[in-house]
């Protein structure tokens, strides 16, 4: 997979190259076809499979570059339909869907200061619609495929849309056009469970769904949260969000690559290093279906009542806030604002270290859930940082119940876009001291240096003072 990726990754490069201004047509032309000609008569020998990983690459690709790559770029997406309908279906439908896509009013408003009318030219949505046709003709089972999630895709765009107003009931009933899918999808098991792993090529089917969805807790066009059962007896949670989840599902795709370099590094690999990913399915340029992290819940959650029911006599952290916010407004001057800084720490002390005491009582189940919470915050500290995250409030900070672990979500700051905020994000990635406090713990174990993690020059697991 990976020597297929390098290959893609310069056949796309050497395509783009061949489109500059820097040649006459008639030879940027020719270099392009005949680097075209080399991939297309080559891929035949190489299995679909292992485009799987590269297909969102692959689709975005459709409906721009020269005829020669066009070509080439829609008989592979054919290919990979046919062989593998159920990954290749939403992408196709998500960029088909582009076309007519708007962007709700107020989102993007962020970074761009405006809402986008139109997110995607015409040629990519129609090249979509043309290879999508063309797997409906060329056999009735994907034909049956693709119709059946089409329906429910329009129905979970129907659900993301519907309009909330305040004070209505969390729990309500499903759309019409959801009920019309589940009636659809009971008596044609056809459609995958989008946020299902596929295994050997094996992924559940969705059977029914839930009586009813749950508006999400908090959200600015306010997620819904559903259900569905699977083939295999299984209930799948899902959040519906109306909101721009391509970028989301990048980091994803991203986060997995990392897991692979860390994988086949010796070092990383005996630590265990890992990013926690989940599934994220763009269903159009505004709408998205996420995967529900189980088990999971925001550590500000945890750690606002914590701090005032564990150390009833510190600062608040409201207060906190607003000390610093005067320092701020006043004009102060980096040594005016690192006295009061010092100030607040000296009078807000963490506390996190007590969530493993208080949640994992068993030594083992503490120790082993310590150890993996510490993990994750290494391993996402310098992905983050070499992916420029950004916007990593508590709130985005999730953390796993069930093993100890960080799950990061809400990925609308990437690439180092956090520095041209209104209030620039300078700082490489959070470690904040309540986050570091629930690393830096002496061991009953005496951790050596093969069990800590090294993060910013410090040892996250220290020693013991008598073996330091």
């Amino acid at each position: 997979v990976k020597v297929v990726a390098r290959v893609t990754t310069l056949w796309f490069d050497a395509s783009e190259l061949s489109t500059k201004d820097t040649e006459p047509d008639a030879t940027r032309n020719l270099s392009a076809t005949r680097i075209n000609s080399i991939v297309s008569q080559e891929m035949g020998h190489i299995s679909s499979s292992k485009f799987l990983p590269l297909l969102p690459q692959i689709v975005s690709r459709l409906g721009s570059g020269t005829e020669s790559l066009q070509g080439t770029l829609r008989s592979l997406a054919f290919r990979v339909g046919s062989d593998h309908i159920h990954h290749a279906v939403l992408p196709l439908l998500s960029l088909k869907n582009s076309a007519t896509a708007t962007r709700p009013a107020g989102q993007g408003a962020l970074l761009t200061g405006s809402a986008m009318a139109s997110i995607v030219d015409q040629a990519k949505a129609t090249t979509a619609s043309d290879i999508l046709e063309a797997l409906r003709k060329s056999d009735h089972l994907l034909s049956a495929v693709i119709h059946q999630t089409e329906t429910l895709v329009n129905g979970y765009i129907q659900l993301a849309e519907k309009e909330v107003g305040k004070g209505e009931a969390r729990k309500q009933p499903l759309t019409r056009k959801l009920r019309e899918a589940s009636k659809l999808l009971a008596n044609n098991e056809h459609v995958a469970v989008f946020t299902a792993s596929i295994v050997n090529g094996e992924v559940p089917k969705i059977t029914r769904f839930a009586e009813s969805f749950t508006l999400a807790a908090n959200g600015v066009n306010v997620p819904k949260i559903i259900e569905c059962l699977g083939d295999d007896g299984k209930w799948y949670k899902q959040l519906v969000k109306l909101d721009e989840t391509r970028q989301d599902a990048v980091m994803q795709q991203l986060f997995a690559m990392v897991n692979l370099v860390l994988r086949e590094d010796d070092e990383t690999y005996k630590r265990q290093l890992r990013l926690r990913t989940f599934h994220i399915k763009p269903i159009s340029p505004c709408c998205g279906v996420i995967e529900w992290c189980e088990n999971t819940v925001p550590m500000l959650s945890w750690l606002r009542p914590a701090h005032a029911r564990l150390r009833p006599r510190d600062m608040s952290p409201k207060d906190a806030y607003t000390k610093m916010e005067a320092v701020q407004k006043e004009g102060g001057g980096k040594k005016q604002k690192l006295k009061q800084y010092l100030e607040v720490e000296k009078r807000l002390q963490p506390v996190f270290h007590r969530y493993f005491l208080e949640k994992y009582p068993d030594s083992r189940e503490w120790s082993h859930n310590r150890r993996n919470y510490t993990r994750s915050v290494a391993s996402s500290s310098i992905a983050g940082y070499i992916l420029g995250l950004g916007d990593r409030h508590l709130h985005n900070m999730l953390i796993d119940t069930s093993n100890g672990e960080v799950v990061h979500i809400d990925f609308g700051i990437t690439f180092d876009m956090g520095k041209f905020l209104r209030f620039p994000e300078m700082v490489p990635f959070r470690l904040t001291r309540d986050l570091v406090d629930g690393c830096l713990l002496y061991t009953s174990d005496a951790a050596d240096e093969e069990d800590s993690v090294d993060l910013g020059g410090r040892r996250i697991i220290k020693k013991k003072k008598n073996q330091e």
